[in-house]
């Protein structure tokens, strides 16, 4: 059975997000005592920090990264080794009854590859976000730059990309 599934969902390519995780709890462990006593919190929509608080706020990124991360694991874990999806779809069930085995295939096949991708950009942002925290915290720059924008219509883009194509592959089924 898994290695029927192997196909929607390579557990090798986890290697990816786990080591972005990873580096973001080396990236808190190597600098926590070089930071000043307070740290920017919170952003605003402009990158300049609008709140300070403890620094040991800065553990608040590898937890919100490991959260995501075993989140959006077990969901691509059930995906992978369920034998019918289609309890896991959310459609009228009208709808849901129309599709074709080929088209629950193919849709699992997306989704869990999806995942995959906005697990791998989620993790990029907290990363980026945690690093830019830190050189903000320790002077070294002002604001979190310009990439963080980046990632977050990264991420938006992934989701419309998911519900668009979703709704095409079970719109085209019967």
């Amino acid at each position: 059975m898994w290695q029927k599934r192997r196909k929607s969902y390579p557990p090798p390519l986890e290697l990816i997000a786990l080591f972005v995780l990873v580096f973001t709890v080396y990236w808190v462990v190597a600098h926590y005592a070089s930071l000043s006593e307070t740290i920017p919190t919170h952003f605003n929509f402009h990158g300049l920090p609008d709140r300070w608080g403890s620094k040991n706020g800065i553990w608040i990124f590898p937890i919100i990264g490991a959260f995501l991360f075993v989140v959006l694991t077990v969901l691509n874990i059930i995906l992978a080794v369920t034998n019918d999806p289609r309890k896991y779809i959310n459609l009228p069930l009208k709808r849901k009854a129309r599709l074709s085995d080929e088209n629950v295939e193919e849709l699992r096949i997306f989704l869990n590859r999806s995942l995959f991708v906005l697990k791998v950009v989620t993790q990029g942002l907290i990363a980026y976000l945690l690093f830019m925290a830190i050189e903000v915290a320790q002077g070294k720059a002002d604001d979190l730059g310009q990439w963080w924008l980046m990632f977050v219509l990264a991420i938006l883009m992934i989701v419309g990309y998911i519900l668009w194509k979703s709704s095409r592959l079970t719109a085209s089924s019967g």
